[in-house]
């Protein structure tokens, strides 16, 4: 069984928030934090295609990602028609907004988010622009 099917059969069940948040985001991480490239190419193409309660999951394990490659899949993840996937990548980027300066689209996929979630989540938004290096 390779690592992302590791992490794939990990985020499937449906985990009542306080045990994911209080032990299984652990296990979680620390499969991720073992992820090779061909691990990787599969999260790229794969995670797209499962439920919305998986990619949230996914979207907080992210955190402990260390791979350039995590950070894309939030930022792809900014754009997601799901409210709640968009919304779980905005507060796991709140926390990596130093890493955001490599990729400047990042700016547009938030503005237009902050165009679609409730007040309290524009506050994040609004954080992490002005946390960002202005446009040229």
């Amino acid at each position: 069984m390779s690592t992302f099917d590791k992490l794939d059969r990990e985020l499937a069940p449906d985990y009542n928030i306080n045990y994911w948040s209080d032990l299984e985001i652990l296990t979680a991480e620390q499969i991720i934090s073992e992820f090779v490239d061909e691990d990787w190419a599969k999260l790229e193409t794969e995670w797209r295609h499962k439920p919305v309660g998986w990619r949230v999951r996914l979207a907080d394990t992210l955190l402990a990602a260390k791979d350039r490659r995590g950070l894309s899949i939030l930022i792809d993840m900014l754009k997601s028609t799901d409210l709640e996937v968009a919304i779980a990548a905005l507060a796991t980027l709140s926390a990596r907004v130093d890493s955001l300066t490599a990729y400047p689209a990042v700016r547009n996929h938030l503005e237009m988010l902050r165009r679609r979630v409730s007040e309290g989540d524009r506050l994040i938004v609004d954080d992490i622009l002005s946390r960002l290096p202005q446009a040229e």
